[in-house]
């Protein structure tokens, strides 16, 4: 098959997609597969949930998002081809962006343009 990028995140609407099962099914096709564990800044992460939702207290969404991301790196951990990545280096660093598809996974460059989220929650009083 040619290559393509599914990309998910996780949690994604209050679930969990079954990765394992997509994994395989993509394995059964022919696909190879490399899967990029993106994790955002935790402070990023939780002033964002707190943006779509009504703001609680921020150890509460400390513990959940600390548990998200253990949850998110148990449900991968265990299949093949797993990449650690930063989302900050990811979005800002263009020739890190290009290094990891083209010589890493062998894709072409992404032509995609990628939205920096985090700026916002380290201005003065965001």
């Amino acid at each position: 098959p040619d290559p393509f990028v599914f990309r998910r995140s996780l949690p994604h609407a209050h679930r969990w997609p079954n990765v394992k099962n997509i994994y395989e099914a993509m394995r059964i096709a022919g696909c190879d597969i490399h899967i990029l564990l993106i994790l955002r800044d935790w402070y990023c992460t939780i002033k964002s949930v707190e943006r779509r939702k009504k703001p609680t207290d921020i150890v509460g969404h400390f513990i959940l998002n600390e548990q998200s991301m253990r949850d998110a790196i148990h449900v991968v951990s265990e299949l093949p081809g797993l990449i650690y990545v930063s989302y900050e280096s990811f979005c800002l660093h263009s020739e890190f962006r290009k290094w990891l598809f083209v010589e890493r996974l062998g894709l072409k460059e992404p032509e995609i343009e990628i939205a920096y989220a985090n700026e916002k929650y380290y201005q003065q009083g965001a």
